[in-house]
């Protein structure tokens, strides 16, 4: 989705490298709407609030996890002074940032006339979500410009609407310069996670279901009481924070957003359902909307918290660190494939040897591959491919035609070319662009799992083949490296994503992907046995 960008014209853009308006004490940019702040009071001289050389103190002797405190206790108004310097000296202090290369780069995008040029915003913004919050018309000129330099210095971000609000809120605050860098590191910093394509935006629904029920337990069983479902939590939750939340709210959730990302995010989420249910949902005379998300928007719009309780209850949550959101990232961002996939499926339902005992439905096969299918753009497009041509776009006889023909140089005495083709096309497109290497084979390796292990640790994914003395052929798709099996508290326990599949080839041809695609919210706990292993077993499956 891309928007267009008017002819850039000097005299409006407000594009003047400016560290804000000489008016005092105003921490506000050039870019920012007088209007706005010449009606705040001035809080510079706000008593027991940390200075900026008691935040250049903190920055640069204190540990991460003092910060963190420091950050979410210290609660700046917008107008104070010390934010101008500290978002500018938390990106610097905790990411790589550009240095002193946006001239040059705004140079390399626009062209030598600036005033002239008309560019298209990158794909990456959403236009229905274009916030531009107290910045005046020059402000908002001076986003798009620098939106369209982060679209061509990271070409790898395919969707990430996020991204037009924060350099706008960060215009507030920052010259145009430093925004930019700002961006830029927050874009690079894996840590902070912010979510960069279709994907993984959509992911982040789930994970958030998944953190409400763990946190928000009485608003979830209120709506489930209520006949709404869990998964009536909105795709566009994120805009509770940067559109519906106070602009007092807002900024001080990217005052610990700078230093800890994507993780504050999910905080003020899970807060906004906490006080929903708190202070709405128990009202003696309100009932739950049925429009769930409109309810929680006009809420956020007119919260009855200050904002001292709210970041009490944001940081009052226990246990939610970042290696949890990683590890619930990768599995909903596998639910959401495997979601499409199934989309894509035949109606017709295999069913498993195990299906009566577990009483578990299969998901749908994949059909028998066609002479010519199309293409899966979205797919690609997630993973930043470069690989296919323009000509390419349109249609492709099979994933293995995008670069490379793997089964003409590999040999099996397990396989034929057939059974590798049918295998092919039953993997994960961005694995399909990968040489496949054998690593390890009984006949060279020997029987021995210690073996096995030692031979396959480290590799990730892999595919398993077995030919039975009856000569049947099965195997297994692996999406995890084993050596996860090291990190189990217990001596067996099942890890993987649901990715993995299991599948014959002979007597006969058929694939069984995740039953949890079609179980959908009834998924069980069996359903998630993926892989396991010890020192006597490995398992892909059970039940």
């Amino acid at each position: 989705m891309s928007g267009a960008l008017d002819g850039l014209k000097k005299s409006d853009s407000g594009g003047s490298i400016s560290n804000g308006l000489d008016l005092g004490h105003t921490p506000f940019t050039s870019h920012v709407d007088r209007g706005f702040f010449s009606s705040m009071p001035i809080s510079c001289s706000t008593p027991n609030l940390p200075s900026s050389s008691d935040v250049d103190a903190v920055l640069e002797t204190a540990s991460r996890d003092k910060i963190k405190l420091f950050l979410r206790t210290s609660h700046w108004p917008p107008n104070h002074e010390v934010r101008s310097s500290l978002w500018r000296k938390l990106c610097e202090s905790v990411r790589e940032c550009r240095g002193n290369i946006y001239k040059e780069t705004l140079k390399d995008t626009f062209g030598s006339d600036e005033t002239e040029h008309v560019m298209s915003l990158p794909q990456f913004v959403d236009p229905s979500y274009m916030h531009s919050y107290h910045l005046a018309a020059g402000g908002t000129h001076v986003t798009k410009k620098v939106v369209c330099v982060i679209g061509s210095t990271c070409p790898d971000v395919i969707f990430s609407p996020t991204i037009y609000g924060l350099t706008s809120l960060l215009l507030h605050y920052q010259t145009e310069e430093q925004t930019y860098n700002c961006i830029y590191g927050i874009v690079r910093d894996k840590q902070v996670n912010l979510p960069q394509t279709k994907t993984a935006f959509e992911a982040t629904k789930f994970i958030l279901k998944d953190l409400a029920r763990k946190y928000a337990k009485p608003m979830c069983q209120y709506m489930l009481c209520s006949g709404l479902q869990i998964e009536g939590i909105p795709q566009g939750w994120i805009w509770w924070i940067f559109h519906d939340l106070p602009f007092e709210y807002l900024v001080r959730v990217i005052d610990c957003f700078l230093l800890e990302g994507c993780k504050v995010l999910y905080r003020a989420a899970l807060a906004i359902l906490i006080l929903y249910h708190r202070h709405v949902v128990r009202g003696a005379e309100h009932k739950v909307d049925s429009d769930l998300a409109r309810s929680i928007s006009q809420f956020c719009e007119d919260i009855p918290v200050g904002v001292d309780e709210f970041f009490k209850v944001m940081f009052g949550l226990r246990g939610l660190s970042r290696k949890m959101l990683q590890s619930l990232t990768i599995k909903k961002e596998m639910y959401v494939k495997s979601l499409r996939r199934s989309a894509t499926l035949p109606q017709s339902i295999p069913q498993s040897v195990s299906c009566d005992t577990l009483n578990l439905m299969v998901a749908p096969s994949v059909a028998a591959p066609t002479a010519a299918a199309p293409i899966d753009m979205q797919e690609l497009q997630d993973i930043g491919s470069t690989l296919v041509t323009p000509e390419q776009r349109g249609c492709r006889p099979r994933a293995r035609s995008l670069g490379f023909t793997p089964f003409t140089n590999f040999r099996s005495v397990v396989l034929t070319t057939k059974d590798w083709q049918e295998i092919w096309d039953w993997l994960p497109t961005r694995i399909t662009l990968q040489q496949p290497e054998l690593i390890y084979t009984t006949a060279e390796h020997g029987t021995s799992l210690n073996t096995f292990y030692s031979r396959v640790d480290g590799e990730e994914p892999s595919l398993l083949l077995i030919k039975t003395t009856r000569n049947e052929i099965l195997g297994a798709y692996c999406s995890i490296d084993w050596s996860v099996r090291k990190d189990q508290q217990k001596d067996l326990s099942y890890f993987g994503t649901g990715e993995t599949f299991v599948f014959t080839l002979a007597p006969e041809r058929t694939q069984y992907p995740w039953v949890g695609v079609s179980l959908g919210a009834q998924t069980r706990t069996t359903a998630h046995m993926f892989m396991a292993a010890n020192k006597k077993m490995l398992l892909i499956g059970g039940g």
